[in-house]
């Protein structure tokens, strides 16, 4: 079977001149078959493969290359990491990448080629045989992932730590790129005039992962937009009645991750968090500030990873 190799590069890499060396070593990999950017793919078929080649730092020491093969309408996947010394030439480096492609992409296709079909039941005639469908199931990379995790903050000045929890759903965009939603809430404790300081907050937002190793630890960085209510609700000590108040602010927020997958669908995760909101927020008892929520705030988060299909 011949095959029809879709390349896609990040823009700035594909600029490069070391990808024209990466095209030419693919297709001399792939002879009969044909290497071509995305930009210059016919629509996919069957037995077309996609190869998604992505550089782990600017000096191109190591790269990680995912391809796809399309079987009965479904790609297969397959990852390979190559890592390079200081004194390999540029050049060899994407060239070594070509032919990894061919490589990965041959082994795909020997193993689909020697695999045996589907035996249709005892008693089925042709005209069964040619109606029967197989349904192939794809692998690939984790392209969507929920994040349930602990939050600590500082909150209010003067006082314990606030403690919670937050649930994020993050989807891929792009080979690093990907964009998330995240609903939270924290309490805190403040002794004077017994305070409970209540803080749901709900965020959406935008994040890239900076580096990859061993195709399980990730390292990425997060930026969003933030609304969240805070709201305290206190007990006066003498005469027992019970107050509130609260308001809505909205903010931006940063933050850092580190996760690593256990297996395919489970990990851990853990970091710290950045959020600026758009002023502070003061309570106050008998004229007098009882507690004080700055506008900025800092945290660490730490918890489970589920992969989604």
């Amino acid at each position: 079977m011949s095959v029809a190799v879709v390349l896609e590069l990040a823009a700035s890499d594909q600029a490069s001149p070391g990808s024209h060396a990466l095209l030419e070593a693919c297709n001399i990999g792939m002879n009969p078959g044909t290497c071509v950017f995305g930009q210059d793919a016919v629509p996919a078929r069957e037995g077309s493969a996609i190869a998604v080649v992505s550089w782990e730092n600017p000096e191109h020491s190591a790269a990680r290359i995912d391809v796809g093969l399309r079987v009965r309408g479904a790609p297969q996947w397959q990852v390979r990491m190559l890592s390079f010394s200081p004194t390999d030439p540029e050049v060899e480096r994407w060239r070594t990448a070509g032919f990894a492609i061919a490589t990965l992409v041959g082994e795909a296709a020997a193993r689909d080629s020697a695999a045996p079909g589907p035996q249709p039941p005892p008693g089925t005639t042709p005209a069964d045989r040619r109606d029967s469908t197989v349904a192939a199931v794809p692998i690939g990379p984790t392209r969507s992932w929920i994040d349930a995790e602990l939050v600590s903050t500082a909150g209010a000045q003067l006082s314990s730590p606030a403690v919670g929890g937050e649930v994020r759903v993050s989807s891929m965009l792009r080979r690093s790129w990907f964009f998330f939603g995240a609903l939270g809430c924290t309490v805190q404790a403040v002794s004077i005039d017994s305070l409970s300081i209540v803080r749901p907050n709900a965020s959406a937002g935008i994040g890239l992962v900076v580096l990859r190793l061993r195709e399980r630890v990730e390292l990425a960085l997060r930026a969003n937009a933030r609304v969240e209510l805070v709201e305290a609700t206190g007990v006066d000590p003498g005469s027992k009645v019970t107050g509130a108040g609260g308001q809505w602010v909205g903010g931006v927020g940063e933050a850092l991750d580190l996760s690593w997958m256990v297996s395919d669908t489970m990990g851990v995760v853990a970091g710290g968090t950045l959020s600026e909101m758009a002023g502070s927020t003061d309570f106050t008892a008998h004229g007098h500030v009882a507690a004080h929520v700055p506008a900025v705030d800092v945290g660490i988060l730490a918890g489970l990873r589920l992969g989604l299909p």
